[in-house]
């Protein structure tokens, strides 16, 4: 044993080494089914995305949106979202972004202090019926408001 360590002690940068890569190996193995579940539940069955909450979205999209809302779920969302004719920072934001983009949408942002949380449970059944509805509808990807609508009721809303 003692032949074993003398020969090993002129090589000790090596079997330093050698023994870094093992344990950059080890923790790649143990990590890679995380990374693979991750792509499963993100990337496939979830089309890559991970949070039901849009960052950006149309303004006409929000209206449609906030249809199949309550009328406190619609407030929470019309809160969190920048105001189109607004004078705050992220109206800005939103302006040059549609700018940059060339739309002749009008889009709103997600402020930064909005509760994701709360808002992916306010998305979620509206966003799985639109886009049941747009899939419906051949040829179009999200279904668009006319210019001038009316909204409904409270007493009409779901």
């Amino acid at each position: 044993m003692t032949k074993i360590f003398k020969h090993l002690a002129k090589h000790w940068a090596a079997c330093l080494v050698i023994i870094a890569l093992l344990l950059v190996q080890a923790y790649g193995d143990l990590t890679l089914p995380d990374y693979t579940s991750k792509i499963v539940d993100t990337g496939i069955q979830q089309s890559g995305i991970a949070d039901a909450v849009p960052e950006v979205v149309r303004d006409s999209t929000l209206q449609v949106l906030e249809l199949l809302m309550t009328d406190a779920d619609a407030a929470a969302v019309e809160a969190a979202y920048t105001q189109p004719g607004g004078t705050d920072n992220a109206l800005s934001s939103a302006t040059s972004l549609q700018k940059k983009l060339a739309s002749p949408y009008t889009v709103r942002l997600l402020r930064a202090d909005a509760d994701r949380d709360t808002l992916a449970e306010v998305f979620s059944t509206p966003d799985i019926v639109l886009y049941l509805a747009s899939a419906q509808a051949p040829g179009r990807v999200t279904p668009r408001m006319p210019s001038r609508w009316i909204p409904l009721p409270p007493s009409l809303r779901p």
